[in-house]
């Protein structure tokens, strides 16, 4: 899945290269406040140099999507999916939007139009999602878009959407 999708207001783009986002950009994105219940690799970015690098490892990890708001070249953030180059049939999800961006539905918005494609394809059987406890608005996100809690282990709760 290299393609991306749109939703009203969102363009979700594939992104194969971190070059094509300036590390500026990841780093105005990548504050305390984003990062706060990320896993720790994830978290204490510095500096521009060490954003493109946070980056670079991601791609390694999994497969990225940067998060636009339609007619606009303003990053707001980033979905990533783990399995879908595999052609696993259960897929695993994260994403993170930057602090600007909070409370006007966008993640929510991210998610759905994943669901709808991952339905319109036919590929895979479960998306999960991993949820550090007490984040509530990334659950909010999660349970309006269908998802069901499924376990929780140390400090992460698990949501699943099942097709």
């Amino acid at each position: 899945m290299n393609m991306g999708f749109k939703t009203g207001r969102l363009e979700v783009v594939f992104l194969d290269d971190v070059n094509n986002l300036s590390n500026r950009e990841i780093f105005d994105l990548l504050t305390d406040e984003v990062t706060r219940y990320l896993p720790p690799d994830w978290q204490g970015i510095t500096d521009n140099k060490k954003a493109g690098e946070w980056l670079e490892k991601r791609l390694c990890e999994c497969t990225v999507f940067t998060i636009f708001a339609n007619q606009s070249e303003n990053l707001i953030g980033f979905l990533f999916v783990y399995g879908i180059k595999e052609k696993n049939k259960e897929i695993r999800i994260g994403y993170i939007i930057s602090e600007k961006y909070w409370g006007h539905g966008y993640a929510s918005e991210v998610v759905g139009g994943l669901v709808g494609l991952m339905a319109q394809t036919g590929n895979v059987s479960s998306i999960i999602a991993g949820v550090a406890k007490g984040h509530v608005g990334s659950i909010k996100v999660l349970t309006k878009n269908g998802f069901m809690y499924t376990e929780s282990n140390n400090n992460t709760e698990f949501y699943r959407y099942q097709f």
